[in-house]
């Protein structure tokens, strides 16, 4: 018997949806945020965001670099972009995806560049915030050599469609339909962003919300540059 796709944690929603989770549980999370909306005074204490179960346990290690703080004096704790230990296996995560006019996208043709690689959903309320973001970061960071990937995880291509048919980007938006490459990349929470360093090795991550706007390309530069690169591994990742 399914069951419900949410929970409340001290100060956000989270929607916990589990790997064999059907797409009509999911429609109805999606729901529950939206009956959500109708009360304000919830809302505003509660901004929801989006936890994608994949069964993997979460890695340690983080060192907080970059952070953000919320624009109300009463919203939620700020993201942080935090340094991703190196892999003990040694390989980098990659992916080669399709997008929605079934053109490929392969990671490993954007060396020296820096990457940032975005894991999102279309029923994540959070992720839809944050895309337009990422956008407008793009475009400030045209002089900059900054690729910027949206991965949708793990939806059908029709509701991806019909969304961006009503929310247009012209930064590149991939199809991880299986859930493959989010389980690579060891995603637990949508919205994640990885930031690459121009060898596309991963440096820095977030989990939840982040305020790109008030971020340049050459302060994750300067941040992706700080990492230790001898930085020891945890759990693998």
């Amino acid at each position: 018997m399914a069951w419900w796709c949410s929970l409340l944690r001290a100060n956000r929603m989270t929607a916990s949806i589990p790997a064999d989770c059907s797409v009509d549980w999911q429609a109805r999370a999606l729901n529950f945020s939206h009956d959500l909306a109708k009360v304000g005074a919830v809302r505003a204490i509660l901004p929801l965001a989006a936890v994608f179960w994949l069964g993997i346990l979460p890695g340690g290690g983080a060192v907080s670099l970059i952070a953000t703080q919320a624009v109300a004096g009463n919203g939620p704790a700020p993201s942080e972009l935090v340094e991703v230990p190196r892999r003990t296996d040694g390989q980098k995560p990659s992916f080669a995806l399709d997008d929605l006019a079934g053109v490929q996208h392969d990671l490993s043709s954007m060396p020296g560049r820096l990457v940032l690689v975005h894991f999102f959903a279309t029923w994540c309320e959070p992720c839809r915030e944050e895309l337009p973001a990422l956008q407008r970061l793009s475009e400030r960071s045209e002089d900059s050599a900054l690729a910027v990937f949206a991965i949708s995880v793990g939806e059908p291509d029709e509701r991806v469609r019909r969304f961006f048919g009503t929310n247009p980007l012209k930064i590149p938006v991939v199809l991880d339909r299986d859930r493959e490459v989010a389980k690579k990349w060891h995603i637990q929470t949508l919205p994640t962003t990885y930031v690459l360093d121009r060898g596309l090795e991963p440096r820095l991550m977030v989990e939840g919300e982040f305020q790109w706007d008030r971020v340049k390309a050459e302060q994750l530069l300067d941040a992706v540059l700080s990492v230790r690169q001898d930085k020891p591994a945890k759990d693998g990742r």
